[in-house]
């Protein structure tokens, strides 16, 4: 599996996680964020996920733990996060009690104006309105 953090370069020299995850992020921070952009990601976005992406790779590599294809894993590692922000974007952007209610009230008024203009007259079938007035009914025989 690659890279270990223990793996040697071709000096002998031990490569440690971070060396590790300089050499991944200049090889690979212009894919990330071609992805992230096409994926519909603000820039502003992109630009804050690929280093916590490479932060979230760092830690990995410093328990241990190695890669076969790092470019597939920190795709799949920023695409969790840019899910993870804009949950907490909807969290964050939902509304108070205060303003539903007066979103509430707000849509609510042209119906209860409709129905004040409109049902309280005497409306016949056709008038193209329905009134709460109703004797016509029962005068329909006589």
């Amino acid at each position: 599996m690659w890279p270990f953090h223990w793996e040697s370069d071709s000096t002998g020299s031990q490569r440690s996680p971070f060396r590790i995850v300089e050499e991944l992020y200049a090889e690979h921070y212009d894919a990330l964020y071609q992805y992230l952009i096409l994926s519909g990601c603000r820039p502003a976005d992109a630009d804050d996920l690929i280093p916590s992406g490479f932060v979230r790779l760092l830690r990995f590599l410093q328990q241990g733990n190695g890669l076969e294809k790092p470019k597939p894993w920190l795709i799949r590692v920023v695409h969790n996060l840019r899910i993870d922000d804009a949950r907490r974007e909807r969290r964050e952007s939902t509304i108070d009690d205060g303003q539903l209610e007066a979103r509430m009230t707000e849509s609510s008024a042209p119906c209860q104006t409709w129905r004040r203009s409109c049902c309280s007259r005497d409306m016949r079938p056709g008038d193209g309105a329905v009134g709460t007035d109703h004797s016509w009914l029962t005068n329909r025989g006589k």
